[in-house]
């Protein structure tokens, strides 16, 4: 994810209060936040155990952030890139606007296509409203 004003945060020895979403330690305004899927993440929740069986998905935790312009770049393996679809009228990758408020899980459905990326769905639930999920370990 990019933001042209760097209107992301990040901090490699934040402090997050899991009962109250406050953040403490020093924050830093950058413009990139990279999620890189791997493993058999993309097998969690979905009832099965074949990760060929279940779209690509990739996790973060970000920090609460409001009205930032944000555009998606993806990379695949064989180092193809794909940006937003522009819009009409434009050679400039889309926009959409982040407004993630502490407590809340977010999820995009994104959708590639010869034009680009095209966000099909966002799915916002508070954290307890998310129920449980058993993953074995091994």
């Amino acid at each position: 994810m990019k933001s042209s004003s760097k209107g992301f945060k990040k901090c490699s020895s934040a402090t997050l209060n899991l009962a109250t979403g406050e953040l403490g330690g020093t924050l830093t305004a950058v413009d990139l936040l990279t999620f890189t899927p791997g493993g058999n993440m993309r097998v969690i929740g979905s009832g099965t155990m074949e990760a060929a069986r279940v779209p690509v998905q990739a996790f973060g935790l970000v920090i609460p952030v409001t009205g930032v312009g944000v555009t998606l770049e993806l990379t695949l393996d064989d180092g193809r890139i794909f940006t937003m679809k522009p819009a009409e009228g434009s050679n400039t990758p889309g926009l959409f606007t982040a407004n993630w408020v502490k407590g809340n899980n977010y999820i995009y459905n994104i959708r590639m296509l010869p034009q680009g990326i095209v966000i099909d769905k966002v799915e916002v639930a508070g954290w307890d409203d998310g129920g449980s999920t058993d993953v074995s370990v091994e």
